[in-house]
C-alpha cells in the first residue's frame, strides 16, 4: 500500500527566493523543494541552455575514442553503429547515424533481436557485422561492461570496436579499450545513452574541423531516449530535454514528423509527458512485438510515404502490445494471489512461462507501480529464465543485482531499470537471495512518496501555477513534476478506458472549479461522487489550440479512512 508524506515547507525561504529571483510562490516553494532553495541555484536551473554544455572532451573515454573514430571515417572504413534495441538505444543510434553520414562516411547500423540475440553485445551479433563486411563498430547504449565480446571482436575478429554506454558496469574494462562512459569518472552520469552518443557526435564533428553545434539538429533524436531511459532530468540531461523538445516540436525529419501524428499528438505542442507516455511506447513495439530495426528506420527516414508507413506499421504492434501486456499482467497478479507469501518479500519475482520476452518489462514496472516495490518479471526463452526488472526510489537495481550475481546468467542496468537472465533452476535461489541482500541495503529514501503539499483545485488553474508548469518543465526523474494532495472533491463523469480499463478519465469539481482529469493503472478503483481527496500533478493541456490544465491521477482516497491510512500527518501543512 503507497502511504504519502508531504516534503518540508519552510515559509521563509520559499519567500526569500521568490522575492529574490521574482518567481511566483508556488514556483518558488517546488524549486526549494528540488534543493534549488538560493538564488544563484535557481536562476541556473531556470535559465540553463545548450551554452552551458561542457565541453565534450571531457565526457570520459571521448579524446582517445573520437581519435579512433576519426581515423575510420577519414580512411573509408565500413562504420557500423551498434545500438540497443530500445529507444534509447535506437535513438542515439540515429544520433550518431546522422553525424557520421554528414560527414560523408561509410556508415550502417545493427541492433539485436530481442529473442534471437539477447541484450547488449554479443559474439554472435559480432559475427554477423563481420559476415556483413563490417571494420569498425561504435556501440551506443550498451557494451561497456561487457569485456568478453569486446575482446572478441578486436582480438579474434580483428574489427576495430569504440564502446559508447551509459550503464553501470558489470565488469570494469581495462584501459586498452576504447570505451566512452560516465561511469568511468562519475561525471555526466545523468546522461543516458542517446546523450553519450550526442556528445561523442559532437566531439567528432570537432575533430574533423567541422563545427559541433551542428550535433545540436540532432536534439530532436537524443531526446527520445533521454526522457524514455528515465535518466534523472538534472545537469545536462536536463538541457538536453529542454532544448530537445524545443527543437522535436519544430523537427522537418519526416520520421518524427509521421511518429508524433500516429500517436495523434501536434506538433509544437509536443511534451516530455507525451515522450514518455506516447511516442517511446510507439517505439519500442517493433522491438517487443517484430523488430527493432523499423523504429530504428522511421527515425532514419527521409521519405515521408516510407515513414508514414513505418509509423502506421509501430501503431499496430503498439495495439497488439497493449492486448498481450493486460494478459501478461493479470496472469503475474493470479500467480501473487495464489503465492501470497511472495507479496511479503522486499522484491517481487514473478516467473510466467505464457509471458513473451518483449513485454516482461512492462509487467514488471506494472507490478511495482502497484505494489510499490522492486519488481522482477521473468519469461521462459530457450531453456532459460529471461526477463526485466523495475525498481522504486528505495532500491538501487544495479547494486541488488550485482549482491546477488551468483544466481544471474548475466544482468545489465541500472538503478531504476534492468535485464536478466537466470538459470531454470535458481528462480527460488534468486528470490531467496534477494530478500538477505535487500533487507540489509541502506533504502535511497523513505519508502513513502515525497508530495509537494495540499492545494484547493482553484489553485491549479491560476497564472501562478501554468508558469511554474512552463518554466520548470521538463520534468522526470530529478526533477519531478509537482505532487499535490486535492481534498474533498466530487469526481463526475467517470469512464474506464483503454486496454483492460486501465485508464480512468473523470471531471473533478470543487466549489466553483472544473478540471479534466485522467488516471492511468490507478491502484484504487474511482466512482462517480464525493471523494476524500486525490492525489495528482496538474499538466497543461492543449488541444486544437485551446490551452487548459488538466490532473494526471496518481491516486484516490475515496473515504477519509483511506486518506489517514496512506497519507501521513504531516501533510497538514499547505502548499504555498
Amino acid at each position: 500500500m503507497r502511504v504519502y508524506t508531504a516534503r518540508p515547507n519552510p515559509g521563509a525561504p520559499i519567500q526569500a527566493l521568490a522575492q529574490t529571483v521574482g518567481v511566483p510562490m508556488v514556483a518558488a516553494a517546488l524549486l526549494v523543494h528540488r534543493g534549488m532553495a538560493t538564488a544563484d541555484a535557481a536562476r541556473h536551473f531556470l535559465t540553463a541552455s545548450v551554452t552551458d554544455l561542457s565541453d565534450p572532451y571531457e565526457l570520459a573515454g571521448v579524446p582517445r575514442a573520437v581519435e579512433h573514430l576519426a581515423d575510420a571515417v577519414v580512411e573509408g572504413r565500413h562504420i557500423v553503429v551498434h545500438g540497443d534495441y530500445d529507444v534509447d538505444g535506437m535513438s542515439g543510434s540515429a544520433v550518431l547515424l546522422r553525424i557520421l553520414w554528414s560527414l560523408g562516411a561509410h556508415a550502417t547500423y545493427y541492433l539485436p533481436h530481442r529473442l534471437r540475440d539477447g541484450y547488449g553485445l554479443t559474439r554472435a551479433g559480432l559475427d554477423r557485422i563481420k559476415a556483413a563486411g563490417g571494420e569498425t563498430i561504435v556501440t551506443v547504449d550498451c557494451g561497456s561492461g561487457a569485456i568478453d565480446p569486446l575482446r572478441y571482436a578486436r582480438d579474434e575478429l580483428g574489427l576495430g570496436i569504440i564502446a559508447s554506454d551509459h550503464h553501470l558496469m558489470a565488469e570494469r574494462p581495462t584501459p586498452d579499450f576504447d570505451v566512452v562512459s560516465p561511469q568511468l569518472d562519475g561525471r555526466l552520469t545523468e546522461l543516458s545513452g542517446a546523450g553519450v552518443a550526442f556528445k561523442l557526435g559532437m566531439a567528432l564533428l570537432e575533430r574533423l574541423g567541422r563545427d559541433s553545434d551542428e550535433a545540436y539538429n540532432q536534439l530532436d533524436l537524443a531526446v527520445l531516449g533521454e526522457v524514455a531511459d528515465v535518466v534523472p532530468l538534472i545537469g545536462e540531461s536536463r538541457i538536453l530535454v529542454k532544448e530537445g523538445l524545443a527543437r522535436l516540436n519544430r523537427t522537418s525529419k519526416p520520421g518524427l514528423r509521421a511518429l508524433v501524428q500516429r500517436a495523434r499528438l501536434e506538433l509544437g505542442h509536443v511534451t516530455e509527458t507525451d515522450i514518455g507516455f506516447s511516442l517511446a511506447p510507439l517505439l519500442n513495439a517493433a522491438g517487443r512485438m517484430a523488430d527493432p530495426h523499423y523504429a530504428l528506420d522511421l527515425l532514419l527516414a527521409d521519405d515521408e510515404g516510407q515513414a508514414q508507413i513505418l509509423a502506421h506499421q509501430l501503431w499496430g504492434w503498439n495495439e497488439s502490445r497493449k492486448t498481450a501486456t493486460a494478459a501478461a499482467v493479470q496472469r503475474a497478479e493470479a500467480l501473487l494471489d495464489a503465492h501470497p507469501q511472495w507479496l511479503d518479500e522486499p522484491v517481487l519475482v514473478v516467473a510466467d512461462r505464457d509471458c513473451p520476452l518483449g513485454i516482461a518489462g512492462l509487467v514488471a514496472a506494472r507490478l511495482s507501480e502497484r505494489w510499490h516495490k522492486p519488481a522482477i518479471a521473468l519469461a521462459w526463452h530457450e531453456g532459460a529464465w529471461k526477463g526485466s526488472a523495475r525498481s522504486t526510489e528505495a532500491l538501487h537495481l544495479g547494486d541488488v543485482l550485482h549482491k546477488v550475481r551468483e544466481h544471474l546468467v548475466k544482468f545489465g542496468g541500472h538503478a531504476k531499470a534492468a535485464g536478466l537472465e537466470v538459470a531454470a533452476d535458481q528462480v527460488d535461489a534468486l528470490r531467496a537471495a534477494l530478500a538477505r541482500v535487500a533487507t540489509t541495503m541502506p533504502a535511497v529514501e523513505t519508502d513513502a512518496t515525497l508530495f509537494d503539499g495540499i492545494s484547493p483545485l482553484g489553485s491549479l488553474t491560476h497564472p501562478d501555477m501554468h508558469w511554474a508548469l512552463e518554466r520548470l518543465a521538463p520534468f522526470g526523474e530529478g526533477n519531478p513534476p509537482p505532487l499535490l494532495l486535492i481534498r474533498d472533491c466530487y469526481a463526475a463523469d467517470v469512464r474506464q478506458t483503454g486496454t483492460g480499463g486501465d485508464v480512468t478519465l473523470c471531471t473533478l469539481r470543487q466549489n466553483e472549479t472544473t478540471v479534466r482529469a485522467i488516471g492511468m493503472h490507478l491502484p484504487a478503483q474511482m466512482s462517480a461522487g464525493q471523494v476524500a481527496g486525490v492525489m495528482g500533478t496538474p499538466q497543461i493541456h492543449r488541444f486544437r489550440g485551446e490551452t487548459s490544465i488538466q490532473i494526471r491521477l496518481v491516486d484516490v482516497f475515496p473515504t477519509q479512512a483511506d486518506l489517514v491510512a496512506r497519507v501521513r500527518p504531516a501533510a497538514t501543512q499547505t502548499a504555498s
